[in-house]
């Protein structure tokens, strides 16, 4: 006869609570975020500051043509976000459309936030699920 198999003992699970998240007072966050804005303008002033310089610098040295790709990267930046502004109002106007008919429709207020999970295909205005 062959031996028995016996089981790997079961390990102990562990009961020991989980630490509560630390939490920080309102003024406290309030400083922290007031520091966060405050850093982030010093940080674009400088940013505007040096493009600037360079700029300038590149126009008295008449270099036009690396002056040209920069400009040319800045409005291919500008177009990417209008584009992707342009995108975000499209996607927001036809979700508030389909929200709108689904309360007309008789959906209960407590299921529009499913209502998040449906786009609306972009070529045939069908609308499709999207798994989250």
């Amino acid at each position: 006869m062959s031996d028995p198999i016996i089981p790997d003992p079961i390990p102990a699970i562990d009961t020991v609570p989980e630490a509560a998240p630390e939490m920080v007072s309102k003024s406290e966050l309030d400083k922290a975020l007031a520091d966060m804005h405050k850093f982030k303008a010093e940080a674009r002033e400088m940013r505007t500051r040096t493009q600037a310089d360079v700029e300038k610098s590149l126009r008295e040295q008449k270099r036009w043509e690396e002056l040209v790709t920069i400009k040319d990267g800045e409005l291919n930046e500008l177009r990417q976000h209008s584009v992707e502004t342009k995108k975000a109002i499209i996607q927001e106007k036809k979700y508030h459309a389909i929200k709108e008919e689904a309360l007309k429709a008789g959906i209960r207020p407590e299921a529009l936030v499913d209502l998040e999970l449906v786009a609306l295909d972009k070529h045939t205005g069908r609308r499709r699920e999207v798994s989250a």
